[in-house]
């Protein structure tokens, strides 16, 4: 009984504790985002991308899978504090808080909706396709474990769709 009775203290206690942490963040800005994706350049070149099937005639080629995720580096850095003006009184400086202390940060390559749609597209031309249907692209984010404890989110592209050849 004890023990559940100590359990029980200790449980409430590290909740307490958890609850207590401060919350520095006090504001999300409004965000308003509009991307399209613009096409012509394919369609003026006879290529079609639609996320309809066709109902004319045409020779299936198969099914189209595009992942594309960008390389990333880890990146070390210097930490470096700026005291108050308190505590440069009282001679306490950056240099002697965070000697020799660094942090990282995991950077990745940009990857534009375009390279990727571009990818998918001289995809299906090298396999004799002049269409893409049933066309979808999707925002992705896959997770690595690093060093067992340091979890990195690498932020891509996914293309879906059916290469077609149009015969009309």
């Amino acid at each position: 009984m004890k023990r559940i009775l100590k359990a029980i203290i200790f449980i409430i206690f590290i909740l307490q504790l958890l609850s207590c942490a401060p919350n520095k963040l006090s504001y999300i800005p409004k965000v308003e985002m509009v991307h399209i994706i613009d096409l012509t350049k394919y369609s003026d070149e006879g290529f079609l991308i639609t996320p309809e099937s066709l109902s004319g005639k045409y020779e299936s080629v198969g099914p189209l899978y595009c992942k594309i995720l960008p390389a990333a580096n880890r990146e070390e850095f210097v930490l470096n504090y700026i005291p108050t003006e308190k505590e440069k009184k009282r001679g306490i400086t950056g240099e002697n808080i965070n000697a020799n202390k660094t942090d990282a940060v995991w950077v990745s390559e940009e990857i534009s909706v375009d390279s990727v749609l571009n990818i998918a597209y001289e995809t299906a031309i090298s396999l004799g396709g002049n269409a893409i249907m049933e066309f979808s692209i999707y925002s992705i984010v896959e997770e690595y474990t690093v060093n067992n404890f340091e979890t990195v989110r690498i932020h891509g592209y996914e293309i879906r769709g059916f290469v077609i050849k149009r015969l009309d």
